[in-house]
């Protein structure tokens, strides 16, 4: 997942009152925690000054795109 397509999924649960898993669709509670904690760490970063956020996107796919999480999760077999 791109890092401006977080920074989307963010801004939509926000907007509509949902965690960002629900916004997703994802059903594994343990992946949907894991991807809210995330979500909201990356927000609350966003909304400190201090603090710079920054995505590495060193990490690339053959696609451009970066491995994530979600991405080694669904390798596994597992549930979204």
């Amino acid at each position: 997942m791109r890092s401006e397509r977080v920074l989307r999924i963010i801004a939509q649960a926000k907007n509509y009152n949902k965690l960002p898993s629900e916004i997703l669709g994802i059903t594994n509670t343990y992946t949907a925690f894991c991807f809210n904690e995330a979500c909201l760490h990356i927000q609350l970063a966003l909304e400190d000054k201090d603090a710079k956020v920054i995505f590495d996107e060193k990490r690339l796919k053959k696609d451009g795109t970066r491995r994530t999480f979600l991405d080694m999760a669904l390798e596994k077999g597992g549930n979204l």
